[in-house]
């Protein structure tokens, strides 16, 4: 390799020795490089030729260091350029033995011994230097890969930017990436696709003696194909900062003997711990998102609790509340409660997850502090502890209002979306995404409601005074029911969507209790990620959320060749911007504010107002009249 596309930290592994043993008996080299050399990407001549240059230019520097200089000329001569008679290659004579049954150094033997005569002697001879100067050479030049290795030590410097950029510069930051990321652990890094992702895994794991860092079944294998338990088993049961479900209570801190327990008898709960009693309160919760907000703060306090105060959740007091509230400010040490930027996306049994994702400002921090108020009114009006600790706790002033920015899609971002929806490919993944944008900004939905959302759910209504509308039954937020219309147009697509996932195009005619939003129903790939297909079968709130913050980030790419500004708008655009933009849009095209707010579900008509940009609209152009007109009479300052 030349100067230019090595780093200069590049170490000399046995793969480097295997490759070149395979030269200097003449083999085939594309075989040999894609047997050792995988990881620096495809075969290509001029590359392999650099890379033996650089291999045998590494091993003289090691030989001459030990004094042994004659070894590193024996090294560089070149046996094909002696005659020699017509005798196999070692390759093709180790093609009549079965696969296996003979190591290379004996087949090497053998060959020798057999067509010793068929060759120049002389040749024979500098072949046979060459290998034991390998050989040699293999317990003085050698480095092993390690966890602390830079990542450009093992990796061609390219890939190994692209995963710097991406936080990556050790053997333990690509291991942690993928266990912490799962099968698909490459999604997200530029430059970074599926095949060079697999080489990456394929060199970690014939490595394995070495960097001593094992990787998850989770790595190879679909987690729909992988049950809870082995989920679970990724991480283990432990006493640290590990998801609620991994968490293993200390026996004095479990909060069976709390300072604040309730008598057992009049408890209406049945349960002996603090753990026991939590997750009882976030099974009472239906909504899978209520669910898992309140898991989430449920989950920091008890960590908090035990590895830090020392106390179970049933002895905490005023004091310790307040210390609480203090922490979530700025959870110190951040290294082990807080995740990198951009983790939110890292799967709970990874090594990446933690508790917090940085210091909560005065939103979340008011959010932390009514759901642990609710939890401990649950846990006193159950009986389990005697009072709520909680309510002596006075929350962060309300920030002061902002300007609104708009979290929601002007009328020509909105048709550069649907332009960029049509820029997809006829499989499943695209086919779901197109409907998904289209029904969240036709319907104002949120994402779970989406995905909550069955076939059934979907009915024909007639309507008094003639005619008919599809409408969608939605349990929304405070578990408040609501009729959504759906348009024709909505509908047409939703019937090609049924149809393409095996399903009725009219949802009446489901029997299977489908969802409205499935699986991929490529049948080619999911077999190949070993994944059985159930048309049925919906999706979690993640998957969906992933995939079109990813279609906006792509919006984000193509629109910065034209337009850098409004491509940060894309950038920053989450699932909830379509719910917005159905409300600006709705409102400006005419449709009354008590129809918006019916549609979107909310209690309070002042909250969908907020949507209603026409008054502003009209006070700024007030204003600008004012000026324009003002400014003619504008006096202009002494001169002198």
């Amino acid at each position: 390799m030349t100067a230019g596309n090595i780093s200069p930290r590049r170490k000399i592994g046995s793969h480097h020795l295997a490759f070149l043993r395979g030269q200097l008996q003449q083999s085939d080299l594309k075989k040999w490089w894609d047997t050792y050399l995988y990881i620096d990407g495809p075969y290509r001549a001029p590359l392999a030729k650099q890379t033996l240059r650089w291999i045998t230019d590494e091993l003289g520097v090691a030989a001459r260091r030990c004094g042994r200089q004659r070894i590193e000329a024996v090294l560089r001569r070149d046996a094909s350029r002696m005659p020699e008679a017509d005798a196999p290659a070692l390759e093709e004579y180790a093609q009549r033995f079965p696969s296996g049954f003979y190591s290379e150094a004996e087949l090497t033997d053998m060959w020798l011994q057999e067509h010793g005569n068929a060759r120049s002697k002389r040749k024979q001879r500098l072949i046979q230097r060459q290998l034991e100067a390998l050989a040699w050479l293999e317990t003085v030049a050698l480095s092993p890969p390690l966890p602390d290795d830079p990542i450009d030590a093992w990796i061609e410097p390219k890939l190994a930017a692209r995963l710097g950029a991406a936080g990556m510069h050790t053997i333990y930051d690509l291991v942690e990436r993928m266990n912490g990321k799962g099968m698909r652990w490459w999604s997200g890094i530029r430059g970074v696709g599926q095949v060079a992702g697999e080489r990456l895994r394929r060199w970690i794991s014939e490595n394995q003696q070495t960097i001593s860092l094992p990787l998850g079944p989770h790595v190879t294998t679909a987690l729909s194909c992988m049950d809870r338990s082995e989920l679970r088993a990724l991480r283990g049961i432990t006493t640290a900062i590990v998801p609620l479900e991994n968490f293993l209570l200390p026996q004095d801190l479990d909060g069976s003997r709390g300072v604040f327990r309730a008598p057992q008898r009049p408890c209406l709960l049945g349960v002996d711990d603090d753990y026991q009693a939590v997750m009882l309160w976030i099974q009472s919760k239906r909504s899978p998102h209520t669910q898992r907000t309140y898991r989430r703060e449920a989950e920091r306090l008890m960590l908090w609790a035990i590895l830090i105060r020392g106390k179970a959740l049933s002895s905490l007091n005023l004091e310790d509340c307040l210390a609480y509230q203090t922490f979530i400010r700025d959870p110190q040490p951040s290294k082990d409660w807080c995740g990198k930027l951009g983790s939110r996306g890292n799967r709970r049994f990874g090594p990446l997850w933690k508790p917090f994702e940085g210091p909560l400002h005065e939103g979340s921090e008011r959010q932390a502090l009514v759901v642990l108020k609710a939890l401990y009114e649950f846990l006193w009006r159950q009986g389990y502890v005697v009072g709520n600790p909680w309510t002596g706790v006075v929350p962060a002033l309300p920030e002061a209002p902002k300007m609104k920015v708009g979290h929601a899609f002007t009328g020509h971002q909105w048709e550069f979306v649907k332009f960029m929806l049509g820029q997809g490919a006829e499989i499943g993944a695209s086919r779901r995404l197109v409907f998904a944008v289209n029904f969240l900004y036709a319907t104002g939905l949120r994402l779970d409601e989406l995905v909550r959302a069955r076939l059934k759910d979907i009915q024909l209504a007639d309507f008094s005074g003639g005619g008919q509308g599809w409408m969608i039954d939605v349990l929304g937020k405070g578990k408040r029911r609501r009729q959504v219309y759906i348009p024709d147009g909505v509908m047409e697509l939703m019937a090609q969507y049924l149809t393409a996932r095996g399903l009725p195009a009219d949802p009446r005619e489901d029997v299977y209790d489908s969802f409205l939003l499935g699986k991929i129903d490529d049948g080619a790939d999911r077999l190949r990620n070993g994944v059985v297909y159930r048309s049925h079968e919906g999706i979690a709130a993640g998957t969906l959320y992933d995939q079109l913050k990813k279609f906006f980030k792509f919006c984000a790419t193509e629109m910065a060749r034209e337009n850098p500004r409004e491509a940060k708008r894309f950038n920053a655009a989450s699932t909830h911007w379509l719910r917005h933009t159905f409300a600006t849009h709705a409102l400006a095209d005419g449709m009354g504010l008590d129809l918006v707010q019916k549609v979107l579900g909310h209690a309070n008509p002042g909250t969908t107002a907020q949507y209603n940009d026409a008054e502003d609209k009209r006070l700024h152009q007030a204003m600008q009249k004012f000026w324009k007109n003002s400014s003619k009479e504008v006096a202009k300052p002494p001169h002198g």
